[in-house]
């Protein structure tokens, strides 16, 4: 399997059977630690929501409750299954490029784990739609820290189809003598 062919296959997944063992969740969150950051910042961190326990206090401290998270606490109490949940948290550095770089590069992490949990069979989304204020405080995401993401990763049936093409290329590119 070569990176390009794993970019073109990965699919978001929402279903879940399963969650990530330990084990193979540190190797993939180590792998995606290779995403391209400045000055070796590293500047993501994380919450992992990784237990019946955790997803039960995340749906209490979330006033913002879209259909996926009453859908989970269904399953929840269906067959005791969930995914691992992963909250990606960024500084916000006083200096605009500073921040910028690092919210890039965070987002450049999170798809390295996107990518190297394909690879090894794992189903990932990444939602922002739980992610508030309120919610932030009561995380304890501090006033100079964001969320970029709050990603759900686990076991899956696959019955995700290949996209059967994406967009010509060619039509977003403009040629610097043509500005």
């Amino acid at each position: 399997m070569t990176i390009t062919s794993v970019m073109k296959e990965r699919r978001t997944i929402r279903t879940f059977t399963g969650n990530i063992p330990d084990k193979d969740l540190l190797a993939l969150l180590g792998s995606a630690s290779y995403a391209p950051n400045h000055r070796m910042r590293e500047p993501w961190s994380f919450i992992l929501v990784n237990s019946i326990g955790d997803w039960e206090k995340l749906y209490t401290l979330t006033t913002k409750r879209p259909p996926y998270l009453a859908q989970l606490a269904k399953q929840l109490e269906n067959d005791g299954t969930y995914p691992t949940g992963i909250i990606v948290i960024c500084p916000v550095n006083a200096d605009p490029k500073v921040a910028r770089e690092d919210l890039l590069a965070t987002a450049a992490f999170i798809q390295n784990f996107q990518l190297a949990a394909w690879a090894d069979k794992y189903g990932v989304v990444w939602r922002t739609t739980c992610i508030d204020a309120d919610f932030e405080q009561s995380i304890g995401i501090k006033a100079n820290e964001i969320v970029v993401g709050f990603l759900q990763a686990g076991t899956f049936v696959n019955t995700a189809q290949s996209l059967p093409y994406r967009s010509n290329i060619e039509e977003k590119i403009k040629r610097l003598s043509e500005v």
